[in-house]
C-alpha cells in the first residue's frame, strides 16, 4: 500500500488544528497528514490519489466490474483515518481513489461532485462503477451524492441535520452508539429501500479510526455541520474493535452487487 510523507502544508495544518483545539488543553493534538503533492493529481476542486487493488488479489484477477471507491475526507483530515479501509478493500480488488480539497471551507456538494466527476475523467475510470466512502463532513457529501447507481456509505455524518435527497439511493450509514444518533440515522433512512442505518459497535463514539500519538487519548474532531449553533468540535477517541467492524461492514456494502462474481473468501 501507498503511504504518505508529511510535508510543509502540514505544518500549516497542525498549527490551525493546535488554534482550533485551544479549549481542550487536556486533549491529544495531532498533525493531519498532507498528501505528498507529487504523488496526487489536481483535478477540480481537489488532489486526487489513486491506489490501484492487490495484483495478487484474486477478485482483481477474476473480475473487472468491480467498483471505484472515491473517499470523502472529513475536514482537518488525517490521511491515516483511511488506511484500514483502503488495505481491505485493496485486497479484493477494489481501486480507491482518495481526494483532498484545496479548501475545506468551500467544498460542498457541488465542488465534490466536480471532483468526482474530474478524477473519474484524470484516471480514465468507468462512471458507472463510482461508489463514495465519506468521513464525518465527507459522510455528509456521500449522502448528497448518493444515486440508485452510485452507492454511499457514511461514516459518522452526524445524521441530526444530514440529508439525503435521492429517495431511491443506495446508502449505508454507520453511526457512534448513541440513542440520539441512533433514533436520527434510523429517521434519515426510513422509507428508503436502498437505505440503512447501524451503529459502528457496541460502545462505539464519533469519529472511531482517528489517529493518536498519545497512547489513545481523546481528540477533537470538526463537526459535520460547522456552520449550526451546535457545538463545533465533537471528541473522538481511537477505537480499534468499531474500526474492524466498521472496516468489513464498508467492505461488504461496496462488493454487495459483486458479491454473486466474487470468490466467496472476499466477502467478510
Amino acid at each position: 500500500m501507498r503511504r504518505f510523507r508529511s510535508v510543509p502544508r502540514a505544518v500549516a495544518a497542525f498549527l490551525t488544528a493546535a488554534s482550533a483545539l485551544s479549549a481542550f488543553p487536556a486533549l491529544a493534538v495531532e498533525a493531519p497528514l498532507a498528501p505528498e503533492l507529487a504523488s496526487w493529481r489536481p483535478v477540480s476542486h481537489a488532489y486526487a490519489h489513486v491506489t490501484l487493488p492487490d495484483h495478487d488479489s484474486s477478485a482483481a484477477r477474476e473480475d473487472h466490474a468491480l467498483p471505484v471507491v472515491f473517499v470523502l475526507p472529513d475536514k482537518v483530515w488525517d490521511a491515516r483515518r483511511v488506511w484500514p479501509y483502503l488495505d481491505h478493500l485493496s485486497l479484493f480488488g477494489v481501486t480507491v481513489v482518495e481526494l483532498w480539497p484545496d479548501d475545506d471551507e468551500r467544498f460542498g456538494p457541488a465542488e465534490a461532485h466536480a471532483a468526482v466527476a474530474s478524477a473519474t475523467e484524470a484516471f480514465g475510470l468507468a462512471r458507472s462503477r463510482v461508489a463514495l466512502l465519506g468521513f464525518g463532513t465527507g459522510g455528509r457529501l456521500a449522502l448528497a451524492l448518493a444515486r440508485p447507481d452510485r452507492p454511499a456509505a457514511a461514516l459518522y455524518p452526524v445524521c441530526d441535520g444530514a440529508s439525503l435527497p435521492d429517495p431511491d439511493a443506495q446508502v449505508m450509514v454507520l453511526h457512534p452508539d448513541e440513542a440520539s444518533e441512533m433514533r436520527a440515522c434510523a429517521a434519515l433512512v426510513d422509507g428508503r429501500s436502498g437505505a440503512q442505518s447501524a451503529r459502528a459497535s457496541a460502545g462505539a463514539g464519533h469519529g472511531w479510526d482517528v489517529v493518536s500519538e498519545q497512547g489513545g487519548g481523546q481528540i477533537a474532531l470538526p463537526h459535520p455541520d460547522g456552520a449550526s449553533p451546535r457545538p463545533l468540535r465533537l471528541l473522538a477517541y481511537p477505537d480499534k474493535l468499531a474500526t474492524f467492524r466498521a472496516v468489513h461492514a464498508v467492505s461488504k456494502f461496496v462488493l454487495s452487487d459483486s458479491a454473486a462474481r466474487l470468490p466467496a473468501r472476499s466477502i467478510p
